[in-house]
Order: structure tokens, then sequence, then C-alpha cells
């Protein structure tokens, strides 16, 4: 069963990312007297979440994408029902980070510029 924690931390003790995902969790194995805190601290963390004062809602329509590092952006989406002759089509596409990242420092070379394409995120302790 893959299991990982909820926050990472690099050497430094910087977060590195945050894996939050209710539905798709395995069972909590801690000890005893770890799972009243723990349980305590969850429900704190997804309070923050759902009242936060930054979150964006948007409502796509046919043909729209949207594009965003899986690693660096919390997503949800809301309950919704169809309506009659409707239906729902989404469609995932997952970019290996090393790929992608090789990718934007080949346009920065082919545009001119020598200096690193900035790092963000994904463990990327540089």
């Amino acid at each position: 069963m893959y299991q990982r924690p909820h926050i990472t931390v690099n050497p430094q003790g910087q977060m590195t990312s945050v894996a939050w995902s209710p539905p798709f969790e395995a069972p909590l194995k801690v000890r005893e007297e770890d799972v009243e805190p723990y349980y305590e601290a969850y429900h704190t963390f997804a309070a923050v979440l759902e009242n936060s004062p930054i979150q964006v809602e948007h409502r796509m329509r046919t043909g729209q994408c949207i594009i965003f590092n899986n690693r660096r952006i919390l997503h949800a989406r809301r309950k919704f029902t169809l309506n009659n002759g409707e239906h729902r089509h989404y469609q995932g596409c997952y970019v290996n980070i090393d790929d992608f990242r090789n990718s934007v420092q080949v346009a920065y070379i082919q545009h001119g510029r020598e200096d690193l394409a900035k790092r963000n995120g994904n463990q990327c302790w540089l």
C-alpha cells in the first residue's frame, strides 16, 4: 500500500510539498498516542483550506483548458449536477518534470538567455 506524508521538507527543513487528497488516502498507520493529535491537525488543516481567502473558483466552459503544476497547486472541484443532454469530459495529462525543465532550459538557450530557467518546487532544492 502506497503511503506518503502530507508535508515533505528538504534537508534544510523547508517545506517542499504538500500532499492532500482525502479520497485517496491509505489507512493511517501511526502509534496509538499519535492518532488523536493527527486527526486534530488533519481537521484543522482541512478547515484552513476550505475557508482560505485566496481560493480561486472557475467554472470551465466547453473547449477550455487549464494547465498547472500538479505538485505546486492545490486543486479540487465542487460537486456538480449535469443538465439534461449534457455530458462531462475531462482529460488529464501528466508531464515528467525533468523533461519539462529540460525543454524550458533549451528554449532559454535558443532565445539567447544564458541564465538557468527558474526552478520552483517539486523537490528542487537549488
